[in-house]
């Protein structure tokens, strides 16, 4: 028997990471793998039947578009041709089936929910000409095979978050630095395959010691908590890996940024951190509202088409990139901090809270 079709890992990877409310690090194909194979069991059950899985998309995909889509993710039989096909969650028999979160049959078209605990995560749809005519041993081998569906998406899942325990800073909730490590020297390599630049923004606060010496190290852990949740946004919409590299500081790395547009990033990150009031509200690490404001940061940038040797392996590529990005960092604290530098050339300076917090510290 020939292999049900299912939708890249890419796919497959991105609705997880929504179920999962994490951002995606690597693609996770054996979940596609293990729904066709779920699939093909089903043919065994109801000869001749074709249909196709579901799975919901709750994000936007535009700006006026609101609506949750059900993604075919994988196929069997005639209706392999509608692999990738979007639907409207509201619309049709497919769509009531979701919402309703009930089984719906007619004479030739049985359609059951998948479940992701008690949530409704999409839907298995079987035709046939002669459903009408199954019997009920039939018809609970195919809500079993639903529910075998739920179980390896449910297995999935769990997989993804025991992994992202793994990968990411607990107090941040970004990317570790064996993580970093890891996802540079993949994008490394895909930008070298397609010419693409790549920039990594070295990050550290400035005068980090004399906050946590004024109000303590559960102040200093909730401000950096804040940062990095700050991070995570600036990151999201250019696809950028944020990671906690150790202490206070954090490294960003964007696939096909130039470096214009990188150090446009950076300088929007120290402005947005300058601007930011931290510890305005109580929390489980920060139980006293504290409000600071003016705590900043130094930034240096290195770039793959201008700082990467394309002559030497990945592993030293990525070394020097980190290497030069940490260096263009300290000659942005040796110059006054709260700047941006790009191998040691000052891109910007405002020292909007340097007198508060200093001197002392980094």
């Amino acid at each position: 028997m020939a292999r049900s079709p299912a939708v890249d890992g890419a796919e497959i990877d991105r609705f997880l990471d929504r179920r999962s409310a994490d951002h995606p690090l690597s693609i996770h194909s054996s979940l596609g793998e293990a729904l066709a194979g779920v699939l093909e069991r089903l043919q065994a059950v109801v000869p001749g039947a074709s249909g196709s899985l579901l799975l919901d998309e709750r994000a936007p995909r535009s700006p006026t578009d609101d609506a949750t889509h059900l993604l075919r993710v994988a196929t069997f039989g005639a209706s392999a041709d509608g692999l990738g096909e979007r639907l409207d969650s509201m619309g049709g028999a497919i769509g009531r089936a979701y919402t309703s979160g009930r089984r719906l049959q007619d004479p030739e078209a049985i359609i059951l929910p998948i479940h992701v605990g008690r949530q409704v995560c999409g839907v298995l749809e079987v035709s046939r000409t002669d459903l009408a005519e199954l019997g009920t041993a039939e018809t609970r081998l195919l809500e079993i095979l639903a529910e075998h569906l739920s179980a390896t998406i449910r297995s999935a899942l769990d997989q993804r978050r025991a992994r992202d325990i793994a990968q990411r800073d607990a107090l941040t909730e970004l990317f570790n630095d064996r993580s970093m490590h890891l996802a540079l020297s993949e994008m490394i390599t895909a930008c070298r395959a397609s010419g693409d630049d790549l920039a990594v923004l070295f990050l550290d606060l400035d005068y980090f010691k004399r906050i946590n010496d004024t109000h303590g190290h559960l102040a200093g852990s909730q401000v950096l908590r804040e940062v990095g949740h700050l991070l995570a946004r600036a990151s999201a919409p250019v696809g950028a890996v944020a990671a906690r590299y150790g202490g206070d500081e954090f490294v960003i790395a964007v696939s096909g940024m130039k470096l214009d547009a990188a150090i446009e990033m950076a300088e929007g990150i120290r402005t947005e951190i300058a601007a930011a009031v931290l510890c305005k509200e109580p929390s489980d690490l920060q139980s006293e509202v504290l409000e600071l404001r003016g705590v900043t940061c130094s930034i240096g940038i290195a770039t793959l088409h201008r700082h990467g040797d394309p002559e030497v392996d990945v592993e030293r590529c990525k070394s020097r990139l980190l290497r030069l990005s940490d260096a263009a960092m300290y000659v942005a604290k040796e110059t006054g901090r709260n700047r941006t530098a790009v191998a040691g050339a000052v891109i910007s300076s405002h020292r909007l809270a340097a007198d508060r917090w200093g001197p002392g510290g980094d």
